[in-house]
């Protein structure tokens, strides 16, 4: 949305790109669910995450890149617009850097604050979601 000397300092090549969202791609193909989505796409990640309820219904993980910068930058959207997408889908989150890990049905004020902190300072770090699953207990 923005294009920031960040982005653009080395001059890179444009390319366009055709999209289309996961969740019609994996029906129009018949693919299995995914039980672990990766995602580090330089801040599009909340596009993406548009395009694929279903999928993140199916997984069992989530790991991606928390980014304020890229949020703001490129998806110019806030961090309630970016989890509002799918945090439901999770019972559990761990932070990379800190090593912080919360209960999202028990403690999810406090990762609210961690998160608005965060978005706040511009701190970024990598998050993997989690669901509790049958037997698992």
């Amino acid at each position: 949305k923005v294009a920031d000397y960040a982005f653009t300092y080395d001059n890179p090549d444009v390319t366009e790109v055709d999209v289309v969202p996961l969740d019609e791609f994996s029906e129009k193909h018949a693919l299995p669910a995914a039980r672990m989505i990766i995602m580090d796409i330089e801040g599009s990640e909340y596009f993406a995450l548009q395009g694929m309820p279903k999928s993140l219904e199916a997984c069992h993980y989530l790991y991606i890149e928390f980014e304020p910068h890229h949020l703001i930058l490129v998806a110019n959207c806030t961090a309630d617009e970016f989890f509002g997408l799918f945090i439901q889908q999770f019972s559990q989150v761990m932070f990379f850097r800190s090593r912080k890990t919360f209960d999202l049905k028990k403690e999810k004020d406090l990762f609210n604050q961690l998160i608005e902190s965060m978005f706040r300072d511009n701190i970024s770090d990598d998050l993997l979601f989690s669901k509790v699953l049958p037997g698992t207990m």
